[in-house]
């Protein structure tokens, strides 16, 4: 029987953070870089940064303000063979971009042009046991995309999202939130639908944290 011969390709990611915190304010920065190639064989260079401010208005009311940046490839750069759109495999889909849930997968929802979120959330601590809180975000391709070919606009659309958690017990949680994206024409042909409909949801989601492990014994 002939050899088999395969062959393995590697994606690194490097990510650097820092953190400053002092009384009212809270600043947050984020990088990361990602090289090697994908499953294809194609080279990797892309890259990643957010920044996130915090600060408290009064006791109860924080506002905070950011943006995230995702690398993609320029659909107008007809030279370049690299693969430049940045994959956070890792990370937790519907917890950023929005709860509408358009950019889980940065590549595929954005057809490897790259996203750019900047926004703007208040969050206010009514007591202990209960926030409210509203999220306003800003979508843009972070690179150029081409429908017929054209270079099509980079706005997205905007999308709010309006929440409310409740601790209904010291390991539950409940949340109530009501969303809704006002799209573009770029956004309809980057995710489809028709973005001269209302888009919204809500919902209603339980969490459940167990702080011990029962131990069963025979």
């Amino acid at each position: 029987r002939p050899e088999t011969q395969n062959t393995l390709y590697i994606r690194g990611t490097y990510v650097l953070n820092a953190q400053f915190n002092k009384d009212k304010v809270k600043f947050y920065a984020s990088s990361a870089f990602q090289n090697g190639r994908t499953n294809e064989g194609q080279q990797i260079l892309a890259w990643y940064a957010a920044l996130d401010f915090k600060y408290k208005i009064i006791p109860k009311l924080t506002l905070a303000v950011g943006a995230e940046v995702f690398s993609g490839k320029d659909a107008m750069d007809t030279l370049n063979t690299k693969y430049n759109s940045f994959n956070s495999y890792f990370g937790s889909g519907h917890s950023f971009n929005g709860h509408m849930d358009y950019f889980t997968d940065i590549p595929v929802h954005t057809k490897n042009a790259g996203l750019m979120n900047p926004y703007l959330k208040l969050a206010y601590k009514a007591n202990e046991k209960t926030n409210l809180n509203a999220d306003f975000h800003y979508f843009a391709l972070q690179n150029n995309y081409v429908d017929q070919n054209i270079a099509i606009d980079k706005n997205l659309g905007i999308e709010t999202d309006i929440y409310l958690q409740r601790k209904i017990h010291p390991m539950a949680q409940v949340q109530l939130g009501y969303s809704f994206m006002l799209g573009s024409e770029s956004m309809e042909i980057i995710r489809g639908g028709d973005n001269e409909q209302w888009a919204h949801w809500a919902y209603v989601m339980l969490t459940v944290k167990p702080k011990n492990t029962l131990m069963l014994q025979k």
